[in-house]
């Protein structure tokens, strides 16, 4: 097994039977960080570790210490927790400033946020599920960022030194919190005025769409029909109606709709068919909605009776600009 992979299974395996992980990073006035991971795992924990390994096909003459020491862990000795003797294994690393921004979304010296989500919308996928990721059984599972400037609002809990926050990411994920961030004092002020882009709410497009937000404070949230997004945009590519929701860490709440449609409206007439009777047209369009229909140039509504002989031109618009356009003849 190679070891990018073995990483993430071991990580993914440690996450489903109830070991913990804290992870601190220092973030320098540089944006270059220090960061420190470690591992807590009681005996038994690392045989149900191991044996799920081992059914995954790892060496079995492993043990768990070496599999560690092999990601580049150290054991660090033993540490009680809840009265439970455990060992604790640590790595630490260092990370450039691009390496660093590179872990959040965004990160100024005036506000950071950190996607803590993992199964969100991508800007090429639609909605499809949960943005809360599986813990199992976790002990806990903190993450302590200590930031390079003086935090004014955070979704976690503030430190004394006012830099340094300690997010509880088992209790966020229950709440659906797909974000962690902290904002200062400035940025904190600037974020009740948030920007809309690529559409206009109530409008309906014929061809895919990106919706993108921007704020100079911190978007806590960006929803699309209920669904926490990684980012603050997201690409509609389907047919279908579209809600946007935005939070800011000022608590200011902006909303959007619109819908992407690119079927022609629907009508019971038949194209270049004679009828022998009177016709009554009916006519709509279930996702962007009628705008307006003509007959021969004359606007007409769903429903309408056509009872005298002659050649017709039907033309039904919807919001979207698609347009039906049939030709018939009463030949009674």
């Amino acid at each position: 097994m190679k070891k990018g992979v073995l990483t993430a299974v071991l990580l993914g395996v440690i996450m489903l039977t109830g070991c913990s992980v804290e992870q601190k990073v220092t973030i320098n006035n540089d944006f270059s960080s220090d960061v420190v991971m470690d591992c807590y795992t009681t005996a038994a924990e690392e045989d149900a570790i191991m044996k799920s390994m081992y059914d995954m096909g790892a060496d079995k003459s492993t043990t768990y210490q070496q599999m560690m020491e092999s990601m580049e862990f150290d054991c660090a000795g033993t540490e009680m927790i809840n009265g439970v003797e455990n060992n604790r294994y640590t790595i630490e690393s260092k990370n450039s400033a691009n390496d660093t921004k590179g872990m959040f979304m965004e990160l100024t010296n005036q506000k950071a946020v950190y996607n803590i989500a993992t199964q969100t919308e991508t800007q090429t996928q639609q909605m499809s599920g949960s943005t809360s990721m599986d813990y199992g059984d976790m002990g806990f599972f903190r993450f302590t960022i200590k930031y390079p400037f003086k935090v004014a609002k955070a979704n976690g809990v503030l430190q004394p030194d006012g830099c340094t926050v300690v997010y509880d990411i088992l209790d966020l994920n229950k709440k659906k919190v797909s974000r962690i961030y902290a904002i200062g004092a400035s940025a904190l002020s600037a974020s009740d005025k948030v920007t809309i882009k690529g559409v206009k709410n109530k409008k309906a497009y014929k061809k895919p769409v990106t919706v993108k937000a921007t704020c100079d404070g911190v978007i806590t949230s960006f929803k699309v029909n209920g669904v926490n997004q990684a980012a603050n945009s997201y690409y509609a590519k389907k047919n279908g109606k579209y809600v946007v929701e935005i939070e800011t860490a000022s608590g200011k709440k902006v909303s959007c709709t619109f819908c992407v449609d690119n079927k022609k409206p629907t009508t019971n007439i038949k194209n270049k068919k004679t009828y022998k009777k009177n016709v009554k047209i009916k006519f709509k369009d279930s996702i962007s909605g009628i705008k307006k229909a003509t007959l021969n140039g004359k606007k007409i509504k769903s429903g309408k009776k056509v009872k005298k002989n002659g050649n017709y031109v039907l033309k039904i618009y919807d919001k979207a600009g698609n347009v039906k356009k049939i030709k018939f003849t009463i030949k009674k």
